[in-house]
């Protein structure tokens, strides 16, 4: 049996902070009244497919350690608004599973064959441009995107514990400010629940309905979180690619 930390296994939480949350909410739905300006020619989507994600640790010294992709999953819905000739905006909703894949035991370095998935709720918002390629149309797409952790799990090969206390080999993900909040021992803290950074968009519509495209997004918030009073030198940052399909109606 191998040991984790006792900051690395915190509060267990079911729900996420509901005025937070409702930040997302409200701009999801303040982006979303935009087409009513143009409705005649905005188009509505839903796209879906799969994600590689990782983190990746970096410090006052500008040292750097990478994590490996673990592979996850989206499922999201957009709208696409016409701005000029062929450039469009398009804000969209997601749902998406990151998190990254180790040999040590998450962000410390006790050999366990770590896993761990947490989801998100994303809010993506790309300046698109389409112009005509072959059949069909190129896409490219860049923008800002932000977003907030609402829980996932982690497991581990390994049995691990705290302490002389065995925990088993999996448990929750929790998302927190303060990571010294206490909770349920099996309870790993992944970070700030607030996420933004860029996001960027290449693909091929292959007709008015159908398209598919090859997404990146590289984190710029630092979601390192505080211990009280103590606050941490290393910064963790989320990068994840993903290829999808969508259908515009």
């Amino acid at each position: 049996m191998k040991k984790l930390g006792l900051k690395s296994l915190n509060q267990f939480i079911k729900f996420p902070n509901k005025s937070k949350l409702s930040i997302i909410c409200l701009i999801s739905s303040i982006v979303f009244t935009i087409p009513e300006l143009s409705m005649a020619q905005a188009r509505f989507g839903v796209n879906a497919g799969a994600n590689f994600s990782k983190v990746i640790l970096s410090n006052s010294n500008s040292d750097f350690q990478e994590y490996d992709f673990i592979p996850g999953f989206q499922i999201g819905l957009s709208v696409e608004i016409p701005f000029a000739d062929n450039i469009f905006l398009q804000p969209s909703v997601s749902y998406i599973r990151k998190g990254f894949k180790s040999p040590n035991a998450g962000y410390l370095g006790y050999q366990t064959d770590f896993r761990l998935k947490a989801d998100y709720l994303e809010l993506p918002i790309l300046v698109l441009f389409k112009p005509n390629l072959g059949n069909g149309k190129f896409l490219f797409g860049a923008g800002p995107y932000i977003a907030y952790g609402t829980g996932g799990s982690w497991n581990s090969d390994i049995g691990v514990g705290v302490g002389d206390i065995n925990i088993g080999n999996k448990g929750d993900v929790i998302f927190r400010n303060d990571g010294s909040e206490g909770g349920a021992l099996d309870s790993y803290t992944y970070g700030r629940p607030f996420d933004y950074g860029l996001s960027g968009l290449l693909g091929y519509e292959i007709s008015q309905q159908i398209s598919f495209q090859l997404e990146g997004k590289f984190g710029i918030a630092n979601l390192q979180p505080r211990y009280g009073e103590f606050t941490p030198q290393q910064k963790i940052r989320n990068i994840s690619i993903g290829l999808s399909g969508g259908y515009k109606f």
